[in-house]
Order: C-alpha cells, then structure tokens, then sequence
C-alpha cells in the first residue's frame, strides 16, 4: 500500500499494537539508468491467515513521479487501450472480519451494501470467500471491448479486464 506520510502511517499502525520494521529508504536505478526512492516498511504477522500489506512512499508525490515517467518514455500507453486499476481481490476464510480488520487499521471506507468491499478513493479491496488467505486478483478497468470480461493468469495471479 502506497502512503503519502509514511512516518504517520507507521506511528499509527504502531499505535494499534502492530509489529512493524523499522521505515527504510530504498532506491535503485531503472533500465534507462534513472534513480528511484522510495520508503517502506512491513507489517509483521497476519489477521486470520491473511498477510498485511507493506506500506510504501514514493520520494516524489504521483504527479511529479507521472510526469517523469511520461517524459521519459516509461509509462506509455497500454497495448489494450486505457487501462486502470479498479479492485484488489483477496479470497479469504473470514471476508467480513478481514474487510472490518483492515478497514479499521487503514482507515478505509467501507461499502454500505457490501461490508466485504473497502474503498481506496476510485479503488477498491474486494475481500471474497475461499481458502487462499491471499490476493488472488486484480480487476483492470478498459474501453477496449476486445479484452472486457477475459481474464489472464500470470504466477498465480489472475488479472481480469472489466
């Protein structure tokens, strides 16, 4: 999960009794031999089987960071048209815990007609039934009618175009 304050982020996970790593700054260079930063941290342990997320910031804000990458031929347009990310879907044992968990901790909001869904702004983590304890999906929003309702399978993980 990406923060725009990491240090409070980290202060109030730890503040509910968390285990946490220490923040730790982190860059490398891309292909093109351009520098990137970043800092993170981990959440220890898991909530009914289900890992926590890292927690990630980025050194510059979204928009200088999108401006870089556009302005140096990094972020182009995607083969199947526009292309955007919509859900996370975890399959877990205990959805409705998990949703109430994690919306809690991250502050998230919460669907009023579906409890298991939480809301990241446009995005959402979808928390659906099964054994896994794991992200299983991510739902991909497209105007191309070619790839809408196709889904595709890459380590384990399947990447479904809505």
């Amino acid at each position: 999960m990406r923060s725009d304050d990491i240090d409070t982020t980290h202060q109030a996970l730890c503040e509910q009794g968390l285990a946490l790593s220490p923040i730790v700054d982190g860059k490398r260079h891309d292909k093109q031999g351009n520098l990137i930063e970043w800092r993170i941290f981990t959440i220890s342990g898991d909530f009914h089987g289900v890992p926590y997320p890292f927690v990630l910031q980025w050194k510059t804000n979204d928009a200088a960071r999108l401006d870089f990458l556009r302005t140096h031929n990094i972020d182009r347009p995607h083969p199947v048209g526009q292309a955007r990310l919509q859900a996370a879907v975890f399959t877990v044992q205990h959805p409705e815990q998990v949703a109430q968990h994690w919306q809690r901790l991250f502050q998230f909001s919460a669907s009023e007609h579906t409890p298991t869904t939480l809301y990241i702004d446009e995005q959402q983590f979808i928390f659906q039934p099964g054994e896994e304890n794991r992200l299983t999906a991510l739902q991909i929003a497209t105007d191309n009618d070619a790839v809408k309702g196709k889904s595709v399978i890459l380590g384990g993980g399947e990447y479904q175009f809505v």
